[in-house]
């Protein structure tokens, strides 16, 4: 990307281009630099740079001297044009790095939008935005959660445990079910001794139990089954209220 923007001065980055010098997560292998042509007729690849056109005016940021699209304006784009799972990802991250409630000023910017394009389906991603997911792995938790029809869970419930406070990623109150995503930073030495995090880990979950009904764990090789996710659901003794949607599961595990 810093190279387009060497070799083509004034060029605008959308769409996952934005998002990656935007510091916004991306889910999935980017092969291709996005660039936004507000004067052009037609879209258009040349080599790995994909030049869109749009006759629906966007809001540009300038990075020390490279351009995108807003924080805002490019979440509303991956949200009407890409997986709602890595949308849900960027919506989450600019609602809680923007200290909203929810998606509300993202959805607002939807439906100001003058094209239509992709507006219905940017609804889902804006509007269950939370400032509460924790990690990239937390957003597409609840996503899997919400398309195997299972209920939405408490995020960031908070318990007091005898070894200090704690918040669980996911509970299921009425089901007595805690969740978590294990992410491999946790235990991978970058936050510290990995065997500390291990242990503490453990103290953490044997005082959790004694609290709750279960915990269930998970990691992203989880997620990328969805019978394992889902089984490790049923199993915990969590019922499904919903019919599955099994397209956007499975356009999700070839996503990941």
């Amino acid at each position: 990307m810093h190279a387009v923007a060497l070799t083509h001065p004034g060029a605008v980055f959308c769409l996952e281009s934005a998002a990656a010098l935007l510091g916004l997560p991306l889910l999935g292998r980017q092969r291709e630099v996005h660039i936004l042509d507000a004067q052009g007729t037609a879209a258009r690849r040349i080599g790995t740079v994909r030049v869109h056109v749009s006759a629906v005016a966007r809001d540009i940021d300038d990075l020390d001297g490279i351009l995108v699209t807003t924080p805002s304006e490019t979440v509303v784009d991956l949200a009407r044009l890409r997986h709602p799972a890595s949308a849900l990802a960027a919506a989450d991250a600019l609602v809680q790095a923007s200290r909203w409630v929810d998606g509300s000023p993202l959805l607002e910017r939807n439906d100001a939008r003058a094209g239509s394009r992709g507006r219905r389906a940017a609804v889902w991603p804006l509007k269950f935005a939370s400032p509460l997911s924790g990690s990239v792995l937390e957003s597409v938790n609840r996503a899997c959660v919400h398309w195997l029809g299972y209920p939405p869970p408490v995020l960031q419930a908070p318990f007091s445990l005898p070894s200090g406070g704690c918040r669980a990623d996911m509970f299921w109150e009425e089901f007595g079910v805690v969740g978590e995503a294990d992410g491999r930073v946790k235990y991978d030495g970058s936050l510290g001794d990995p065997a500390a995090a291990l242990w503490k880990e453990k103290r953490r979950e044997d005082e959790l139990r004694r609290r709750v009904r279960t915990v269930v764990r998970w990691t992203w090789a989880d997620l990328r089954s969805r019978d394992v996710f889902d089984r490790r659901l049923h199993e915990a003794g969590i019922p499904r209220l919903r019919q599955v949607e099994s397209a956007r599961l499975a356009t999700l595990v070839r996503l990941l």
